[in-house]
C-alpha cells in the first residue's frame, strides 16, 4: 500500500462488494432460523444481536465512504501553516475528524457484536460440557473487560481533552493517529478471537457427530483465522503508514470477514431447503448447523 491513502472510489468499490456478500449471508442466516423455528418471531438472542450488528456494520461502511471525501487532523505537521491559512479546509478537516470518531465506534461495536454472536453459539453448544462452558464464560468475561478498557482509554485516557480528537492543529498526536488506542484494541480483539478459535478443537472432540461433519465445522470456524489476519494487517498498516487511511480498507475487510463467519455457520436449514432432503442427506455431513439441538 505504501504511503498512499486509498481513493474514495477504491473504498466505495470494496465496501459495495463486501457488503453485498454480507447481506446475502445475513438474509440466509435469518431465513435458516425461520425454517428451523417456524416463525420470524422465534429468532434466537444471537440473531437479534446480529441484526443490530449488521446495521452498525453497514453504518461503518457508509461512514468510511463519507470519510474518504474529507481529510482529518491526521496530517504532517509540516503542512499546518498551509492548512491553517485556509479556513474552509480547517472546517472540512474538523468535520472529517468527527466522522472518524463515529467510524471508530462503529468498528468497535460491530467487532464486539460478532464476538457476542459467536460466544452465544458456543454457550449453547457447551450446555452439557462443564469444562468448556467454564472456558466460554472466561472468554466472555475477558471480552467484556476488554470492551470496557477500550472505551475508557478512548474517551478518558489517550486523548484529553476529548475535543482534541477533532482539533486543528492537534496538540497530542495520539488524537490523530490513534496508535495507543489501536494497540489496546488490537490486544483485546486479536487475543479474544484467538481464544475463540481454540474452542472448536475440544468441542469437536467431545461432540457426537460424524467425522466428516466435524471436519467441515472445523473448516468453517477456521475462517476466523482470516478475521484475525485482517486485524493484524490493519494494525500493521496503521503503524507502517500512520499518516494514511489505508487502515480503512482493512476495517472493511476485517469487519466483513467477521460478519461472514458469524452467519455462514447458520446456513444449514436453508441449504437443506434449497437442495432438498435427499440431496442434503448426501451433503449433510459437510454442512454445519449453529442450532445445538441439531448437532447429532
Amino acid at each position: 500500500m505504501g504511503d498512499f491513502s486509498p481513493s474514495p472510489s477504491q473504498l466505495l468499490s470494496e465496501a459495495i462488494i463486501f457488503w453485498s456478500i454480507a447481506i446475502v449471508l445475513y438474509i440466509g442466516r435469518i431465513t435458516s432460523r425461520v425454517i428451523t423455528t417456524g416463525s420470524i418471531k422465534r429468532l434466537y438472542f444471537e440473531d437479534y444481536v446480529m441484526s443490530v450488528t449488521f446495521l452498525i456494520y453497514t453504518t461503518l461502511l457508509v461512514l468510511i465512504i463519507i470519510s474518504s471525501r474529507y481529510a482529518s487532523n491526521l496530517v504532517d505537521p509540516a503542512q499546518y501553516d498551509e492548512i491553517l491559512a485556509n479556513p474552509q479546509e480547517v472546517r472540512d478537516r474538523i468535520l472529517g475528524s468527527k466522522i472518524v470518531i463515529g467510524l471508530e465506534q462503529c468498528m468497535l461495536f460491530s467487532t464486539w457484536g460478532v464476538k457476542i454472536c459467536m460466544l452465544t453459539m458456543f454457550w449453547r453448544l457447551t450446555h452439557n460440557l462443564r469444562q468448556l462452558r467454564i472456558y466460554v464464560n472466561a472468554i466472555a468475561v475477558f471480552i467484556a473487560v476488554g470492551f470496557v478498557v477500550i472505551m475508557v482509554t478512548y474517551y478518558a485516557v489517550y486523548c484529553r481533552p476529548f475535543s482534541q480528537y477533532w482539533a486543528m492543529p492537534v496538540q497530542n498526536p495520539q488524537c490523530a493517529t490513534y496508535q495507543n488506542y489501536s494497540i489496546t484494541q488490537a490486544v483485546f480483539n486479536i487475543s479474544s478471537d484467538a481464544a475463540m478459535l481454540a474452542l472448536p478443537i475440544p468441542l469437536l472432540r467431545k461432540a457426537q457427530i460424524k467425522n466428516g461433519k466435524k471436519v467441515m465445522l472445523a473448516g468453517v470456524m477456521s475462517l476466523g483465522v482470516f478475521t484475525v489476519a485482517a486485524a493484524i494487517l490493519n494494525k500493521f498498516f496503521n503503524f507502517a503508514s500512520p499518516l494514511t487511511t489505508t487502515y480503512q480498507l482493512w476495517y472493511i475487510r476485517e469487519s466483513s470477514t467477521a460478519i461472514y463467519v458469524a452467519n455462514m455457520v447458520c446456513l444449514s436449514p436453508l441449504l437443506r431447503k434449497v437442495f432438498g432432503s435427499k440431496m442434503f442427506q448426501k451433503t449433510n455431513r459437510f454442512i454445519v448447523r449453529c442450532d445445538p439441538l441439531h448437532t447429532k
